[in-house]
């Protein structure tokens, strides 16, 4: 079958077609690669991530005949984001080879170093063109016309560009560079299934996943059932222990040990993604605990948005407004937290590729199960809506992290307006909490309706932080003059209210020189009722501002 109809098939969902669409540009794609990342493990990644997203986009290939051509792009750009990432180029091959020492004498293994890395060297000397028609061309088992097809450049170029680089890579050093080449092929298993399913949990499915396969949350994977008839897919949304993942099942009528495949990246999961498979995997994830509530030691959580032990979580809002540090934070302080917590952090398709890129590279971020604290990533359309993290009762908390908030510097930006818990309630708090809640959040209310400016949250929706900032100031002094005194009193309370939440973290003491602090619901209470009963009316901001109880 030629590429074409490869392409043709595997866009009316042949998978055996994409199969052999991918084996037979496999190695030619790894050569390019290569030859611009000058290390073999990032260049698979990149060459596993760009199949992936060929995939899912193979609807956008306008002419079938140009596939190889336009691999090659996705390749290039994928390469170029790498880079970024991490400029540092041309690791050492010997990490790339797994050199052993198989028994060999020190005087030996340093002799066969010192080849490798003047092997090296010759092959960084090379020009690109050069450089890359050898990696294409070793790798893809001697077939010039094949890398003529996919660099898009007469074959006679090639024979050219093969014929320089050999007479600069002679003798013990060209048998090197082939051999070098060829051991990094890729296996007809590259292509093939890349796991299975291990476990079953109505649309939550745990899988194990090939060694040599880069999986993170967000990716899609195809299930093959039987021969004939794919299955729905599952989307990443956990990274749990030994080459492990937990995914949401896009549909119905799947069994452990069926097969899995690469089927796309986030676009393709946002796509698919239904709400009521989400929210009945958030349901299987969570736990019955022993508490109504639990403290997390962070004053406007605990007070207005208790968690409940065993509880679901969801995290919303924009970028920049410290969601990953308040993961973090509660990743922290879990030995303190007396329950378990599921956290399941809402991201949009604009900022996925910047999440996956901070698990990725984080080590804080390294692992989705801590103790008593998991976390799960979740792709939805309307992660930074306050109102879906308000109506998403299918979570026993919903918190909202605000960009006004954190223009203002509110730390965290946590909005208690817009945000909501199941245990806020008079039957599972005592009732001096809920009381004292629904004191604060009253007068945190009128206080925000005084002070809607709409010109601010333009500034704000513009992202003129300083300007917001600015306009802010200026509109709370000149509108504090209008008010009469009783409002006025109310929403200074409430101005007040808002800055005692500000809170220093302990993941943050390194860049923010303010030590973390814990501080006790009782002690949280205690101070909310001064500022209620008007014991700091004559006190600044500056006195109820990064610290822990008044």
């Amino acid at each position: 079958m030629e590429t074409s109809d490869q392409v043709i098939a595997s866009r009316a969902g042949d998978h055996k077609a994409f199969t052999a669409l991918v084996k037979s540009h496999q190695n030619l794609a790894l050569g390019f690669a290569f030859s611009k990342l000058g290390d073999f493990q990032r260049a698979q990644d990149v060459v596993q991530e760009s199949f992936i997203i060929a995939f899912q986009k193979l609807d956008q290939l306008e002419d079938p005949k140009v596939f190889a051509s336009w691999l090659r792009g996705i390749i290039f750009h994928r390469c170029q984001r790498v880079f970024r990432m991490n400029p540092k180029r041309w690791v050492p091959l010997d990490r790339d080879l797994h050199l052993e020492s198989g028994g060999e004498s020190q005087g030996a293994i340093v002799q066969r170093r010192q080849e490798r890395e003047f092997l090296q060297k010759a092959i960084l000397e090379l020009p690109e063109k050069h450089r890359t028609v050898v990696a294409l061309f070793y790798l893809e088992e001697n077939s010039q016309k094949a890398v003529a097809d996919f660099l898009g450049i007469p074959l006679t170029k090639v024979n050219n560009y093969l014929d320089e680089a050999r007479k600069k890579l002679k003798g013990r050093l060209l048998t090197m560079a082939e051999d070098t080449f060829r051991d990094q092929r890729l296996s007809e298993e590259f292509a093939k299934n890349i796991g299975e399913i291990i476990h079953i949990n109505g649309a939550l499915i745990d899988a194990k996943v090939n060694k040599s396969q880069r999986t993170t949350v967000f990716d899609v994977l195809g299930s093959k059932p039987n021969a004939e008839v794919p299955g729905p897919d599952l989307v990443v949304i956990q990274r749990l222990k030994n080459g492990r993942v937990r995914c949401i099942s896009t549909g119905d009528s799947i069994a452990e040990k069926t097969k899995l495949y690469n089927s796309g990246n986030y676009e393709k999961a946002l796509k698919e993604l239904k709400e009521e498979r989400i929210v009945e995997s958030v349901e299987a994830m969570q736990s019955k605990g022993e508490k109504p509530v639990i403290e997390s030691g962070i004053k406007v959580i605990d007070l207005l948005c208790p968690l409940r032990d065993g509880g679901s979580v969801g995290i919303f809002g924009r970028e920049g407004v410290g969601r990953m540090v308040q993961v973090l934070e509660l990743m922290h302080r879990r030995k303190k937290i007396e329950g378990n917590l599921s956290l399941f952090f809402y991201v949009d398709r604009w900022h996925a590729l910047g999440t996956q890129d901070t698990l990725e590279t984080d080590p804080d971020f390294a692992s989705d199960i801590n103790d008593n604290v998991q976390t799960a990533w979740i792709i939805h359309e309307r992660a930074g809506d306050p109102k879906y993290a308000q109506s998403a009762r299918y979570l026993d908390a919903s918190l909202y992290f605000s960009p006004i908030k954190a223009i203002q510097g509110i730390w965290p930006a946590f909005d208690p307006l817009n945000s909501r818990s199941s245990a806020l309630d008079p039957g599972m708090l005592s009732k001096d909490h809920y009381e004292t809640a629904r004191d604060v959040l009253k007068v945190m209310r009128t206080a925000h309706e005084q002070l809607i400016d709409p010109v601010h949250l333009e500034y704000v929706a513009l992202g003129a932080r300083q300007d917001a900032l600015e306009r802010k100031t200026k509109y709370v002094s000149d509108k504090l003059r209008e008010l009469d005194p009783e409002t006025r009193k109310i929403v200074q309370r409430g101005i007040l209210l808002e800055h005692f939440f500000t809170q220093p973290f302990f993941v943050t003491e390194h860049f923010s020189s303010k030590k973390g602090v814990h501080v006790s619901l009782t002690d949280t209470i205690s101070s909310c009722k001064m500022i209620l009963a008007g014991e700091y009316d004559d006190r600044s901001i500056a006195d109820v501002s990064w610290r822990g109880a008044l």
